[in-house]
């Protein structure tokens, strides 16, 4: 269960950072992070097509001043980072465009791991689903 659930206004970046610390892995070792049956290779990175699981929704909210993830039970706060990728898992991008497409708009920050880590709990969440 996601603490945001209980916490509506707690933001995802303070989930990532904590998921963050728990598993930092690094592109070049093979590693499970999924269900245990796919790897993320860079093989799976350039075919991983994602997008939002129905039922959710992802806004620009005036009052919160930033992107939420609407859901049939309440609203999840985005930071930017957040928003960044789940505006990017509409269907159309695998895993390898969203992480090339934010490299190149933030070419100053290491995204790769934070991108694919988030990706992951998003997953578990079942906020976004592999297509």
């Amino acid at each position: 269960m996601c603490p945001a659930r209980h916490y509506p206004h707690l933001h995802y970046s303070d989930l990532l950072r904590n998921y963050q610390e728990s598993y930092n892995y690094p592109m070049s070792v093979l590693h499970p992070i999924w269900d245990g049956e796919r790897t993320m290779t860079k093989a799976y990175l350039s075919h991983a097509i994602v997008q939002l699981v129905p039922g959710y929704r992802l806004q620009w909210e005036d009052t919160e001043h930033a992107y939420v993830l609407l859901y049939p039970e309440g609203m999840i706060t985005l930071d930017l980072c957040a928003s960044e990728v789940l505006r990017r898992c509409d269907g159309t991008h695998t895993i390898g465009e969203i992480i090339t497409d934010l490299n190149t708009q933030y070419p100053h920050i290491a995204l790769e791991t934070m991108i694919i880590d988030f990706i992951h709990r998003a997953e578990s969440e079942g906020w976004v689903r592999m297509v």
